[in-house]
């Protein structure tokens, strides 16, 4: 059996090389940010001087309705302006100015330069936003089939590993880990991109307002530019220490690894909490992020060790592969990384254990098991489905057809994406697989979106049963058989979490027709 230092050693590596991954992010990151402050600063600072009398323009001369020349020299048109901003607007709160820039003389120079300046901020998080998630993804997996290979390496013998399931992936991406119930691409959205936003705008106003030295103004978007980067790189590399523990984690479970030891940097940098973790050992049962497992805190620089037990050693001789030639067990002291995933790494994605939990996970996000969200919605069921709306008086313009993972409500962008889990399964025997269109509508809408923001996380049950009783009590032009359905489905959400909800009066009359 290796000792302990070997251990410590690779799972070192192991850090340091997701480390290198997350840095290489950081600095791609912040090129984009520096990139929109320069195009801020090229476009609209040079522009606005050129208004300025004297370096003294008021605010009144600023809101000043802008010309059609005055457009032009800014490099885009009203109609340009509404197309970006729609594809550009990822929190979904642009719709007074996109009303505003609906005629060109509701545009005054101050807005025009606001708005503008938003297209750049939006842009620049947007390809962070993409450039971390994938970024995360090949840490996740470079990490996962790594550590696999360094206890199979450790314990001396070979057996098969089962492939990272895309699927599960994508949801552990999803899925909120931190304190405040909120994702990656939440905190970027929700809190960095508006603080950059409001601060930048802040600067502008005060310069009109101020007509102070237009060089105070370039400095001032400078400094907000290296708080944002700030920002941005202590998330970033939080955000990659998270997936590289749970990248461990999954991989024990595929090992049957039952304990783990935390493995910290002991330097002079190292917090008082981080030395005092170092070295406990815990039951993978037990694991949670902030808690049992590192990152303790931003920029943690913890990792995980596997505690390899006699038993685990037995297990694994137990599962050594048998070569298909020889008959033989196959040792893998000298074998490369590349060697050893080429010959042990299954087709057969996650054991049949795991699969099951990755279906009830996937149940529960995408509405049970409906249609497909893959399947792409065509023409005539988006009309349809466009027609079920304006019945239930949801407004067409919070709808998203065939984007976002599923059909459901985004806390990010304020909008409902609707994908093909938004029909039904006729062959289910399922309440919530059979919920119409309709009813799936009213649940998002009247439940989710009416009520935004929630005061409960994400995937809390609290949170889809209160969507879909409210939905069945104030939803309007729903059938009866449609309230029912949504009352059945918001007292299961309970009954998934084995919490025990006793119906009410307006439960009962609306599910049994009397209270």
């Amino acid at each position: 059996m290796k000792n302990n230092e070997y251990w410590a050693k690779r799972f070192k590596a192991l850090e340091e090389r997701s480390n290198a991954e997350a840095q290489k992010c950081v600095a791609e990151s912040m090129k984009l940010i520096d990139d929109a402050i320069i195009q801020i600063d090229k476009d609209i600072t040079y522009w606005l001087k050129r208004f300025a009398d004297n370096n003294n323009m008021t605010l009144a001369e600023a809101k000043k309705a802008i010309t059609n020349k005055e457009l032009k020299e800014l490099g885009w048109d009203v109609e340009e302006y509404i197309r970006k901003g729609y594809a550009n607007s990822y929190l979904g709160n642009w719709d007074k100015e996109l009303e505003n820039a609906s005629a060109k003389y509701h545009i005054t120079r101050l807005d025009a330069i606001k708005m503008q300046m938003m297209l750049f901020c939006d842009k620049a998080f947007a390809d962070i936003t993409e450039n971390v998630t994938q970024t995360l993804s090949n840490v996740y997996k470079d990490v996962y089939y790594r550590t696999a290979f360094e206890v199979q390496k450790g314990i001396g013998v070979g057996f098969s590993f089962a492939q990272v399931d895309e699927r599960r992936l994508k949801l552990i991406l999803e899925k909120p880990w931190a304190i405040d119930g909120t994702n990656f691409s939440e905190r970027i959205w929700g809190t960095y991109r508006p603080k950059l936003t409001n601060k930048l705008q802040q600067a502008l106003t005060d310069w009109c307002v101020r007509g102070t030295d237009p060089k105070k103004l370039a400095r001032q978007l400078s400094y907000e530019s290296n708080v944002a980067q700030s920002a941005c790189n202590t998330l970033i590399r939080t955000e990659t220490a998270q997936i590289c523990t749970r990248a461990e984690m999954d991989s024990y479970d595929e090992l049957g690894v039952e304990k783990y030891s935390v493995l910290e940097t002991l330097d002079g940098k190292t917090c008082d909490m981080c030395a005092d973790m170092d070295s406990k050992i815990f039951n993978r049962d037990d694991f949670e992020i902030g808690i049992t497992a590192p990152p303790f805190h931003p920029r943690c620089r913890g990792t995980t060790i596997p505690e390899v037990t006699d038993e685990l050693l037995k297990q694994g001789r137990k599962r050594a592969a048998r070569d298909p030639e020889t008959g033989k067990t196959i040792y893998i002291d000298d074998m490369s990384y590349t060697d050893w995933k080429e010959k042990f790494v299954s087709n057969d994605k996650f054991t049949s254990a795991n699969n099951d939990d990755i279906i009830k996970s996937e149940r529960r996000m995408s509405n049970r098991l409906r249609t497909s969200p893959s399947h792409i919605l065509t023409d005539s069921e988006i009309n349809e489905i466009k027609e079920y709306s304006s019945e239930l008086n949801i407004p067409i313009e919070v709808l998203r057809f065939n984007e976002g993972g599923r059909t459901g409500f985004s806390d990010i962008q304020g909008i409902i994406n609707v994908r093909g889990d938004i029909l039904p399964d006729i062959n289910s025997t399922y309440n919530r697989d059979l919920m119409s269109q309709r009813a799936v509508l009213a649940h998002e809408y009247y439940g989710h979106y009416k009520n935004h923001p929630s005061k409960f996380r994400i995937d809390d049950w609290r949170d889809e049963f209160k969507a879909s009783y409210d939905a069945a009590i104030n939803a309007p032009n729903l059938s009866d058989a449609e309230r029912r359905s949504l009352m059945i489905d918001a007292y299961d959400r309970a009954k998934e979490a084995g919490v025990t909800v006793k119906y009410n009066k307006k439960a009962k009359l609306l599910i049994y027709g009397y209270d």
